[in-house]
């Protein structure tokens, strides 16, 4: 099944980046496993 959301974020590491500023690894902060930049690619 596949899952996309209305203006999500590309992944996690974006997710990240954008709401601490800093370059941190996702697994820093979080557990998620968010790539929809890869997942928009198997939309037909």
């Amino acid at each position: 099944m596949l899952e996309l959301l209305e203006a999500p974020f590309a992944s996690s590491k974006v997710m990240v980046q954008d709401a601490t500023g800093l370059s941190l690894p996702a697994s820093f902060v979080t557990d998620l496993k968010i790539d929809n930049a890869e997942e928009i690619k198997k939309v037909e």
